[in-house]
This record gives structure tokens, sequence and C-alpha cells, in this order.
């Protein structure tokens, strides 16, 4: 990862500050290591990993595999289903599928599967005993409430908890998530749609015009 200093949103980035001077490279145990003591350091709970599932396929593993299969860092962790399809969106071009996301019958129990080996991990961020699982975009899901508790009826199957499962509500803050069956929701931050200019930042850092569509509503 280059070092050089960034602009972004109208400011200068500089890399050599404490938080940004470990690398980000999350294959290198090493690097693992100092991320965990670089964050207790400053007081951080824990980190939460993206997973990428796309009905049955899993991609970028190999981070959460290492930590699983070595057993470190000794950090508390969780995990974040980032359930959308893979397209060149901030390229422009959001019909362009990279990697497509679909939920076939089967699809939550066998992913309950492959989850519950980090849900038992005493690593594991719990409430309560119930693993902390979130999922990026619910309102991709069909049949929601169902998928849901296949998922969590598998996950007890395993005699685990039922999972403490986290909508991140910023798709559609109005949904009553908890009604859907999640256990609590939070908002993502930073909401950049929210900032005046931001387009024309991103167009500008990818060399493109202001009016680049990034499929952000």
């Amino acid at each position: 990862m280059s070092r050089a200093p960034y602009r972004v949103f109208g400011v200068t980035i500089s890399r050599t500050c404490p938080l940004i001077s470990v690398s980000m490279t999350l294959r290198v145990p090493e690097v693992r290591e100092a991320q965990a003591t670089l964050a207790r350091e400053y007081g951080i709970h824990g980190f939460c990993y993206y997973q990428y599932w796309f009905d049955g396929k899993r991609l970028l593993h190999r981070p959460v595999d290492e930590i699983m299969a070595c057993g470190k860092p000794e950090f508390p962790f969780c995990l974040c289903w980032a359930n959308e399809p893979w397209s060149r969106r901030w390229l422009g071009t959001d019909e362009d599928v990279l990697m497509p996301q679909s939920y076939s019958a089967g699809d939550a129990t066998n992913h309950a599967r492959s989850v519950a080996p980090m849900f038992a991990d005493s690593r594991y961020i719990k409430v309560r005993d119930r693993p902390v699982f979130l999922i990026y975009c619910p309102v991709h899901i069909p049949g929601l409430r169902e998928y849901l508790s296949d998922f969590s009826a598998e996950v007890e199957r395993q005699k685990i908890p039922a999972p403490y499962l986290v909508a991140i509500n910023n798709h559609k803050a109005s949904l009553d998530y908890r009604g859907a069956g999640f256990s609590n929701e939070m908002h993502f931050e930073p909401a950049i749609g929210a900032l005046t200019g931001f387009l024309g930042d991103i167009a500008r850092a990818l060399g493109r015009a202001p009016a680049l569509s990034l499929g952000i509503q």
C-alpha cells in the first residue's frame, strides 16, 4: 500500500499518522497482529470483517480462515455479510456485474453451517452469549423473515446460541428490522451521500466527469 498523501473531500490525508501507518494487508499474519496491537492501544474492542458469501461460494475469506486456523491474533471479531452483487458501480457501470448475488432454497442453512465455526470461537463477539452477525443489505434478501429464521435455526442445531442479528439500515431506514427478525439495527457511517460535493470529489479522484453515476440515491 502506498504511503503517499492523498486528498479526499478537499482534505489532505497523511499516511504517517499512527492509525494508518500499519499496513492493511490482512493476508499477512504479522500485519494482523500489528493491527490488533494498535487497536488495543486506541481502545477498540474488536474487528468486524466483511464476509463475502454468494449462494454457497465464498470469496476473500483467507484472512478469517487463517485467524481461525492459527488462533491469532487473540482479539475479538465478528462478521458482516456484505450481501451485494459485485459490479463496476464505482466506475459508473452498475449493469456490469462481476459476481452476482442470489438466494437459492437452502442457502440460509448452508450459510449458517459455514459461519458456525466462527460463531463458536472464544474470540467471537457476542451479546449475552449470542454471536453477533451483521447483514449489510437486508432488503435484498427475498423472504427475509424466513431466511433469518432458517439461518438461526441451523446455528442452534450446531449447538450454538441463536445469533444476535444486526441489520445495517442505510438502504431503507424506515423498515422495521426488528419486526423482520433482527435483534437490533445500526447506522452505516459515514453517510457520504449527505456530504456536499462528494460526487465531484470522487469523480475527480476517478478522473471522470462530476456527473458520474455512482448508484447512490
